[in-house]
């Protein structure tokens, strides 16, 4: 990739992180989400997400979307790679390396603990199945997944959801402001990245 095209990937991504901002997952306190399950003779298995703002949590999946997508110019690993192959300064290598091993580590976690025969509902899973089979509908086998799970099962995926989103935007934030140190404040002082960060 020339620097052009570097350039023009690395802008396309502080453009899509605008939107992160405007929805308010950036540099803000947000509520904690939590997921009760409750099993009784009478009713079995039942679970709910409590203090989850649907339409919010919607509109901010949209925007982390591109971010996720590996067919996407701006998927954050694509973007990393970027970082990686233009030869910036160490202390900002260093960070977008760390925000790199956080994404994948979110990724793979399973916040809710959930699994569903030989499924595991990792974070990445619960994307997968959020994103296509509900928000999209554009994979008709997801689809048909998500609408076969038990509601508990897509109670936990939008709890796993949700709860990594923090996480993933600190690593979305510290790459972002990689960018724009790079592209647009090169005189910014980046500090080193703490021993236990990385």
């Amino acid at each position: 990739m020339d620097i052009h095209d570097a350039t023009k990937a690395l802008t396309l991504f502080l453009r899509q992180m605008d939107i992160i901002r405007e929805l308010g997952m950036v540099n803000r306190p947000i509520p904690a989400v939590s997921l009760h399950v409750s099993i009784s003779a009478k009713n079995g298995l039942t679970s709910r997400v409590d203090n989850l703002d649907i339409d919010k949590f919607r509109s901010l999946l949209l925007g982390v979307r591109q971010f996720l997508n590996q067919n996407d110019p701006i998927n954050f690993n694509t973007v990393c790679n970027i970082l990686e192959q233009i030869g910036i300064d160490p202390k900002n290598l260093a960070w977008a390396r760390a925000a790199r091993k956080n994404w994948k580590r979110v990724l793979q976690s399973c916040p809710s603990h959930y699994r569903l025969s030989d499924k595991i509902l990792t974070v990445e899973y619960s994307f997968k199945l959020y994103f296509y089979g509900v928000l999209f509908h554009s994979d008709p086998e997801i689809a048909a997944e998500w609408d076969e799970l038990p509601v508990d099962f897509q109670n936990a995926a939008i709890y796993s959801i949700r709860t990594a989103l923090p996480a993933l935007c600190w690593s979305l934030s510290t790459v972002d402001t990689i960018i724009d140190t790079i592209l647009n404040h090169p005189e910014r002082e980046i500090p080193d990245l703490p021993a236990c960060s990385s």
